[in-house]
């Protein structure tokens, strides 16, 4: 009889520790600290499937501090104005619940502490409002980490401050992240003269109706893809070094003025635009890099010494009327597979 009943006390507790789950709101009262339970209405449990660490609605005299790494299920922002910071010299491991600032409407809520995500999460900034990332973010489980939704368009803000960095890992032993800005989502990457950077070890999906602009450099290892999806336009300024594929499928990147691709990137086009107008030397296709799919090509452009272009079965390459074929440069479009439209000098 004993042995039937332990199994009935472990369930009846599990129940138990899921309805004590709740929003545990943040008082200050007795200070900084975020572990002390004199500034909480309850302390939030340290399990990253458990509590969500609630901010607002007022602002209180005394903001949190990171006292020791934790786990959170997540965290909310209900101040209208914005206005809070958390900070601190430790981790926080964030759940499911993500991080929201929904009823703000102006302002910024500051993230200055580590964080880390240990589940598939959405993080969303009220319209009109901000969310600004300062410290190091590492991701490193295969989940989909989604920035905004429709109803929640304000702008999210990955500017890690300098020794900090964004990374994007895939898990080990197989499996994929998924970064993907939803439509209605605004992340920026870094800030006018930041250091700031994303490197990736996995898929970034861009679904944007409105224009967009990133200005920290991306970084790409030969595991990473890049989509950009939605009519809306994102800009890259900068250098970036993403390693493997940019895929655009609808909408149009854009390279910015400054904007430079030094890795052997593969520019894929399905249906989108890329736009190089802007860069103001002139966007060559060096050796090693790729031009594929249904392309339509609008700027200036050079092709180095054997860059490669690869037309998708029954699609044209549409190139400007300004591209410019060095001496040695070779490009192979079988007749089978497609068609290379082409106003170029050589």
């Amino acid at each position: 009889m004993p042995i039937a009943m332990k199994p009935i006390v472990l369930l009846l507790f599990s129940s138990l520790h899921a309805l004590q789950a709740a929003d545990r709101t943040w008082t200050g009262v007795t200070g900084h600290s975020f572990e002390n339970p004199g500034n909480w209405s309850t302390l939030p449990a340290d399990i990253l499937t458990d509590d969500l660490a609630l901010f607002g609605p007022g602002i209180t005299p005394n903001h949190p501090q990171l006292t020791a790494s934790r786990c959170l299920n997540g965290l909310r922002f209900t101040t209208p104005a914005g206005s809070w910071n958390l900070g601190g010299p430790y981790v926080l491991t964030i759940g499911s619940g993500g991080v929201s600032s929904a009823g703000q409407n102006t302002g910024v809520n500051g993230i200055s502490a580590d964080l880390a995500l240990g589940a598939a999460q959405t993080w969303q900034a009220g319209s009109g409002g901000l969310l600004s990332f300062t410290g190091s973010l590492a991701q490193t489980g295969g989940f989909i980490h989604s920035i905004g939704n429709t109803s929640n368009n304000g702008s999210v803000v990955w500017n890690p401050a300098e020794g900090k960095a964004a990374s994007l890992t895939g898990p080990a032993g197989g499996g994929a992240n998924l970064l993907k800005i939803v439509n209605g989502g605004n992340l920026v990457l870094g800030e006018s003269g930041a250091l700031a950077s994303l490197a990736v070890n996995t898929t970034v999906e861009v679904v944007n109706a409105s224009a967009q602009t990133w200005s920290a450099p991306l970084y790409g290892s030969s595991s990473s893809r890049f989509v950009k999806q939605g009519g809306g336009v994102l800009t890259l300024s900068g250098v970036h070094a993403f390693a493997r594929s940019f895929g655009i499928q609808s909408g149009t990147l854009a390279l910015g003025p400054s904007a430079s691709l030094t890795s052997n990137v593969r520019l894929e086009l399905v249906g989108g635009v890329l736009n190089i107008s802007a860069v103001s030397v002139g966007f060559t296709l060096a050796a090693n890099q790729t031009l594929a799919g249904s392309v339509t090509v609008t700027g200036p452009l050079t092709f180095a010494a054997i860059p490669s272009i690869e037309a998708t079965p029954g699609s044209p390459i549409t190139l400007p009327t300004a591209a410019t074929f060095t001496s040695g440069a070779i490009i192979r479009v079988p007749a089978a597979y497609g068609q290379l439209v082409i106003g170029a000098k050589f």
